[in-house]
Parts: C-alpha cells; sequence; structure tokens
C-alpha cells in the first residue's frame, strides 16, 4: 500500500431532534487522517477461479462488481446534550431564549428568571460516544466527570464535562492521535478501472480442451511469480539480511519482475485468442528465468549460514549437540528440523543463539555455561516448554514473554534486573538467584511455581533433591538453611554430586 495524499479534516455540525418535552442537540465532529491506496491489487485464488470458470452469476455472487482500492483512516466522535423540561410551558421558553453554544451553553438569564422549581425539574443529560480509535479515554472522562446529569440550578456542574469533551474531540494528541490506524469507510472502484478485467462480463470466447489447461498453467505460473514478487518485497526491507544476500535478493527480484511481466502478457494473448493458448504457453515457457524457491527463503539461507558459523565454529561442537541423533552434517540437519525437539548446548562457549530460531519444534533447551547476552531469538520457540540459561550474560528476558508453553525456567547466575515480562507465563519451576533482582517484588509473583530466588533455597532444593534420591546418608544439622556450612555424608562415593553451595563436603563408606 502507499499513502494517497490526505490532511486532516474535521467538521462540527449540530442537529436538533425533539421528543415530547424533551430535545437533543447532538454534535459529531469527523475526522480523516489518511488515505490509503493499494498499490499493487491482484486478483486473489478466488478472483483467479472465476476468471478460469467464466460464469457471469457465480462471479457475481462471489466477487461483486467492485474492489476495495482506498482505506480510508480517521473517526467519528458524538456529543449528546439532552434537556427534559418540566412541562411544555418550560419548554416553550427555554427554547425561544436558551442560548446555545457549540459544544457548550451558559448560564443565562433564562435561568435566573425561573423558579427554584422550574430550575430543578429541567434537567441535563450529556453522553458521548466515538467511532474508531481506542474508546477507553472516552469512558474515563465520562466516569470521572463531576457530573453528566445536572438541573438548571446547578448547570456549572454540566460544564466541566462539556468543556473536557470539546477538548478530547478537538485537541491535538487527544482523540485524532488514535485514529492513524484506524480504518474509518473504503472506496471501491471497478475492477476494469485498474487493468483488471471485469468478472462480471465474459467478452472473451470460452477456453476449452488443451487450451484452457494451457491458460489455466500461464494463471498458475503467474500467481506463483507473484508469490515470489511478494516475498522478495517483503524480504528487501528486513534488517537481519546480510549485505551480500541482500544484493542477491535484488537480482533475484529483477528476474522474478521480467518473468510477471512476461506471464500477463502471455495470459492477455490467450484470452484475446483462446485458439492460441498452447502454443503461447510452450513459447512463454523458453522465455521465463527460472527462479529456486531457496534463492527467496532468507531464512533457510540464514539458518544454514549461521548455524556453520556459529554452532559449527566450535571444535566438536556439532558431535557433542546432536549425539544420539541420527544428523550427520547441518544440510542433513536443515532437511530434518522439525524432528529436533530437545539440545544440549551447555558450555560450547557460545555468544550467539540466532539459529536456534529454525529450529521450531524445539520443546527442552540447554545453552547454560556459555557467553550469551542476547536471547532474542528465543521468541521464536513457541513450543519451548524447558529452558536453562544459567551461567551467561542476560540482563533481559523480554525474548520469554511471548512463550506460553514455558513451564520450566533457569536463569540463575547472570544479570537480570527484573522478570515483570514472564510473569503471565504458566511457570510451574522458576530458579533465578544470583541476578540483580529486587527480592521483595518477585517472590509474591509466580503463585503456583516452585520458586529459587536465593542461596539458601538453592541450597534446601538440592538437599531435599538428594535425600529423595537416598544419596544423603547422615546431616550434621537438622535446618536446611544450616547446610552452607555443614559437611554432608554419602552412602556411595560414586554418587556424589556437586553442591555447589557447600564448602566442605565429607564421603561416607
Amino acid at each position: 500500500m502507499f499513502l494517497a495524499s490526505a490532511k486532516v479534516t474535521s467538521k462540527v455540525a449540530s442537529l436538533l431532534t425533539e421528543r415530547n418535552l424533551s430535545k437533543r442537540l447532538v454534535y459529531q465532529a469527523n475526522f480523516q487522517t489518511r488515505v490509503e491506496k493499494l498499490s499493487n491489487p491482484r486478483y486473489s485464488p478466488l478472483g483467479q477461479e472465476m476468471v478460469v470458470i467464466q460464469d457471469e452469476n457465480l462471479a457475481k455472487e462471489n466477487c461483486g462488481q467492485e474492489y476495495i482500492d482506498q482505506i480510508v483512516h480517521g473517526g467519528k466522535i458524538y456529543i449528546l446534550v439532552d434537556f427534559d423540561f418540566y412541562d411544555k410551558e418550560i419548554q416553550n421558553r427555554i427554547e425561544t431564549k436558551i442560548e446555545f453554544k457549540v459544544l457548550g451553553f451558559k448560564k443565562t438569564k433564562t435561568f435566573t428568571k425561573l423558579t427554584r422549581e422550574e430550575k430543578q425539574n429541567t434537567r441535563i443529560n450529556i453522553d458521548a460516544f466515538q467511532v474508531g480509535g481506542d474508546p477507553s479515554q472516552l469512558d474515563a472522562i465520562l466516569q470521572d466527570a463531576q457530573s453528566t446529569n445536572c438541573s438548571l440550578d446547578e448547570i456549572d456542574k454540566c460544564h466541566d464535562i462539556i468543556d473536557r469533551l470539546f477538548d478530547y474531540a478537538t485537541a491535538d494528541g487527544r482523540f485524532r492521535e488514535q485514529l492513524d490506524h484506524s480504518p474509518l469507510t473504503y472506496i471501491t472502484a471497478p475492477y476494469e478501472e485498474r487493468g483488471f478485467r471485469d468478472l462480471i462480463k465474459s467478452p472473451n470466447p470460452i477456453l476449452t480442451g488443451a487450451n484452457k489447461f494451457a491458460h489455466e498453467a500461464l494463471l498458475s505460473k503467474l500467481v506463483r511469480q507473484q508469490g515470489f514478487q511478494d516475498r522478495l518485497e517483503e524480504l528487501i526491507v528486513r534488517k537481519d539480511v546480510p549485505p551480500d544476500q541482500l544484493r542477491d535478493l535484488r537480482n533475484v527480484q529483477e528476474d522474478v519482475i521480467q518473468n510477471v511481466l512476461v506471464l500477463k502478457e502471455a495470459v492477455k494473448s490467450c484470452e484475446i485468442n483462446p485458439n492460441i493458448c498452447l502454443t503461447v504457453e510452450s513459447n512463454t515457457n523458453s522465455q521465463l528465468i527460472l527462479i529456486q524457491d531457496s534463492s527467496v527463503n532468507v531464512e533457510r539461507n540464514l539458518y544454514q549460514d549461521c548455524i556453520n558459523r556459529v554452532a559449527l565454529g566450535y571444535e566438536g561442537a556439532f558431535s557433542k549437540i546432536f549425539a544420539g541423533t541420527s544428523h550427520s552434517s547441518c544440510l542433513d540437519l536443515y532437511r530434518n528440523a522439525e524432528s529436533v525437539y530437545s539440545l544440549s548446548l551447555k558450555d560450547l562457549k557460545l555468544d550467539d543463539v540466532n539459529f536456534l530460531r529454525y529450529l521450531p519444534k524445539i520443546r527442552s533447551l540447554d545453552i547454560s555455561d556459555n557467553q550469551i547476552s542476547n536471547i532474542y531469538p528465543l521468541r521464536y520457540l513457541s513450543r519451548l516448554e524447558e529452558l536453562d540459561m544459567s551461567r551467561n550474560g542476560v540482563s533481559q528476558v523480554f525474548a520469554l514473554g511471548e512463550l506460553d508453553r514455558l513451564k520450566t525456567l533457569d536463569l540463575h547466575h547472570n544479570n537480570v534486573t527484573s522478570l515483570s515480562a514472564i510473569y503471565s507465563l504458566p511457570l510451574q519451576y522458576i530458579k533465578a538467584y544470583a541476578n540483580l533482582l529486587n527480592l521483595d517484588e518477585v517472590q509474591s509473583r509466580f503463585p503456583t511455581a516452585t520458586k529459587v530466588f536465593t542461596y539458601d533455597e538453592a541450597v534446601v532444593e538440592e538437599a531435599d533433591r538428594l535425600i529423595s534420591l537416598g544419596k544423603i546418608a547422615r546431616l550434621q544439622f537438622e535446618r536446611y538453611w544450616e547446610l552452607r556450612f555443614a559437611p554432608v555424608y554419602y552412602e556411595d562415593s560414586n554418587q556424589v554430586e556437586w553442591l555447589p553451595m557447600l564448602p566442605a563436603v565429607e564421603l561416607y563408606d
């Protein structure tokens, strides 16, 4: 899409409607912020199908006669002031003397001439609603107002809400600021106006036999090349594509554009004279430039490049990472990427994990004891359930906020300052001691998870684990928090596991 020239326009109009013993003043403000125009419209798959079928009634039923050409962004706001009168006499007197202002009214002599009873029984009700944008600000104004309903003897109370609504509707940075991406209406155009063949009319002869199949083949190739064109447009504006690959993509884009032009001309010739479709298709095939799928799939190329640079750059890394699997090479792994469910990348001196984003089905991942500071690529591992990223240099965990399947998280010994990004995750276990966290803040979070936020809690957890496995035979102290200073005895020296918090460990045999 591209933006058509458009400027903010506003119009305030009033509409007076009457009911028995009441009068409503409606103020309407219209804002048009911009017009977005389709830059490269083309048939949808349904439209392509209708072109092939050549059924006028069916095409009209499915596609109509026009397509959306422009999207108008903007919004509307309505402010309603209702006057409810005590009786017809008061209504007539006020209608002839009251001074109405645009989005406001004054306390005039008319009101002072009314009796107290008359003023108390003539009420004003104020309401507002908007079309487009976020109505939460408007709702807050109405809720916080001193009054949206008042009698004439306390009309000053209603001046406040009118002034605030007027400010919200017209001031910069308020209602209008919400409307840049808020579709208000659409502008359509006939198919033929932009070079589309009118789907509702079928002036061309009907395609049959081999010529029909040739025509369908040309359309299929055109749709494929247009798909390449769309994909390349997306890739070229990306910021993570290396310069050498960007040059290659631009070269491929030129070839694709040439193919699209050739195919469009072929389809047009075929539709004008169906009897030559078979010949046209044959000639067109020799003019098309071959485009490989891999040349427009930068993810595959980036994956292969990254995993070679990052993982295989460390001696023995591949055999260690994929030990016990059938993968023997980077290419083999790529071909079977979706079969990788568990990875252990522990202690490989890794400082870049970008290649992980191309292993979409990982459920369990260990990247502990490395030199990683940026975990942004992990946000793409939507199926991740277990993550050990302990003993790295990570300071932010925003990338984990979207991993709604994550249940187990170990991030001890990092530089994390806040866990607010993952408060909503369904964690069942989190280990986060030896970070820069505010313990008072995080202890109350993760109500259903087992939490290890301090060294003492880590010692207790390790002791509980060893006791449950029957590996600890005797403790010198009964209280777990004294374990940091206590010798621990094991039944079998072959079963000794390092307790990092315990300075003294004695074996029992």
